[in-house]
C-alpha cells in the first residue's frame, strides 16, 4: 500500500510539473503551430503561442473595452482571415535564431516575403506577434 501511495504521488508531482507549458520546439514552429490553432479554431492553444509581449498587446488593446486581453484576442480572430498574409499558404524560407530571439522568412504562394519573430520563453518558442505587427508598420512606414 506505501508503495502505491508513493507511486501515484510521484505520478501526480511528476504531470504537475509539466504543468501548462505551451510553446514550440523551434521559432519557425511557433509560427505554425499558432497558425495551426487558429484555423483548427482552437483559440485557447493559439493564445498559448503567443509571447508574453503579445498577450500585453492584446491587453492594452482591450484597456478600454469590457474585456481581457485574451478575450479580445479570441474574438479577434474568429475568422483566420484576420491574420491577413499568414492566412495564406505560406513556407518557411529562412530562420536566423540569435540566443532566446528568432527572425523567421515566410514566403507566400503568391510569392511575397516578409519576416516574423519569435522569443524563447521559459524553454519554449512562442510566436511575437506583438514585434512581428510592429516590425511590419515600419517597413511600410518608413
Amino acid at each position: 500500500m506505501k508503495s502505491l501511495m508513493l507511486f501515484i504521488t510521484v505520478l501526480m508531482i511528476s504531470l504537475w510539473g509539466c504543468g501548462n507549458e505551451s510553446g514550440s520546439d523551434s521559432p519557425s514552429n511557433s509560427v505554425r503551430d499558432f497558425v495551426s490553432a487558429v484555423k483548427e479554431k482552437n483559440t485557447a492553444k493559439a493564445w498559448d503561442y503567443l509571447s508574453d509581449d503579445s498577450h500585453k498587446m492584446y491587453d492594452k488593446i482591450a484597456a478600454n473595452t469590457n474585456r481581457t486581453g485574451r478575450q479580445y484576442f479570441e474574438i479577434s480572430i474568429e475568422d483566420p482571415n484576420s491574420l491577413g498574409i499568414l492566412a495564406s499558404d505560406f513556407e518557411i524560407a529562412d530562420e536566423q535564431i540569435d540566443n532566446s530571439n528568432a527572425v523567421i522568412t515566410i514566403k507566400t504562394a503568391a510569392g511575397e516575403v516578409n519576416q516574423l519573430y519569435a522569443v524563447k520563453e521559459d524553454g519554449k518558442w512562442k510566436f511575437d506577434y506583438s514585434r512581428s505587427i510592429q516590425e511590419s508598420m515600419k517597413e511600410k512606414n518608413p
